[in-house]
């Protein structure tokens, strides 16, 4: 089956946004009979940053709330100097109710913002637990799915992630990429404000923070490029500006959860998302990793694991596995 006969799409309604190096549509899958979100990648970047890398960084990883990859495929086409070209593909999970930017746009409930805010915790600890720093962090790569009345946040995007663990240095594209605003100071300087002179996977955390803040006040508390301020400015305003932040308008305990975020030294930062969900729940630290222990030996794993390739149809099936996360440490 052709792809355009699988994957029905108007690329002018179902256009659902751009990033560095990709478009994203959402189409519906006449096969599997459900919506999916196809990545589009073209362009000099994808060289470096391909759809099979990024499935491959993520590979056997399931957890809900990070967004799932199905499969990815290249499609033959014509660039406009008539060269012949392949463009890869992601077929990933759609969410249907758009990204926190959006969402918080409005002030919600303040039992939905925790669990929102819980939902991207939980996400990024399982990442992190599992060596994966994502390194683009922001509110556009947090994504809203609703089902059955019940909203979940899915962090998404991990085009530009590293497994950190590996020895890699993991700070050199990041800075190609990510945002300005969100990104941690050891991602420009490593040497100075990294662990042992590299980037971690705390390095999020510091992201975190900075979504958090502008939840909660509407404002990014390094400046924004949308009101005017230069990539210089804001550069200079998180690398060498002493941090002054209000805090007035975050309520606790986010206040405190941003208070640990917001750290130029990684090494004095909250190490973990677990940190963060401690202090939200109000439990101690351990009590809050046995229970993530727990929760996650249920969760959602491929019945067949394997590497994804542009061969394959994509349809893997899921089960619930009662299984330990992949490369989760015992705390």
């Amino acid at each position: 089956m052709k792809f355009r006969e699988r994957y029905i799409f108007d690329s002018a309604k179902d256009f659902i946004g751009k990033g560095g190096f990709a478009k994203v549509f959402r189409a519906y899958d006449t096969i599997r009979k459900r919506y999916v979100a196809l990545k589009f990648y073209a362009g000099t970047e994808s060289e470096k940053y391909d759809i099979i890398s990024e499935i491959n960084r993520m590979d056997n990883l399931a957890h809900p709330n990070l967004i799932r990859y199905y499969d990815a495929t290249f499609i033959d086409s014509v660039n406009a100097i008539g060269e012949k070209e392949q463009i890869q593909v992601g077929i990933m999970e759609f969410a249907n109710a758009g990204d926190i930017s959006l969402f918080f746009k409005k002030t919600q409930p303040t039992e939905l913002t925790r669990q929102v805010i819980l939902d991207i915790l939980s996400g990024l600890a399982y990442l992190h637990e599992n060596g994966i720093a994502h390194r683009d962090m922001k509110p556009k790569n947090i994504l809203l799915s609703e089902e059955n009345g019940r909203l979940t946040a899915k962090i998404a995007d991990f085009g530009i992630s590293k497994k950190v663990e590996a020895g890699e240095d993991a700070s050199v594209s990041s800075q190609l990429l990510g945002s300005v605003e969100y990104m941690a100071p050891e991602q420009f300087a490593p040497a100075v404000y990294g662990i042992a002179g590299k980037l971690g996977t705390n390095a999020d955390i510091w992201s975190l923070g900075i979504i958090l803040y502008e939840i909660f006040t509407a404002r990014l508390p390094f400046g924004s490029r949308t009101k005017g301020i230069t990539y210089e400015q804001i550069l200079n305003n998180i690398l060498f500006q002493d941090l002054d932040i209000d805090y007035n308008a975050v309520p606790e305990p986010y206040r405190s959860v941003i208070r640990r975020c917001l750290v130029k030294n990684a090494a004095q930062r909250a190490q973990s998302a677990n940190e963060l969900i401690a202090i939200i729940e109000g439990k101690t630290y351990q009590d809050t990793c046995q229970q993530r222990r727990e929760t996650n030996r249920y969760i959602a794993q491929p019945e067949y694991p394997h590497r994804p390739t542009p061969k394959q149809d994509g349809q893997q099936r899921w089960r619930y596995a009662y299984t330990e996360p992949i490369g989760a440490k015992q705390r």
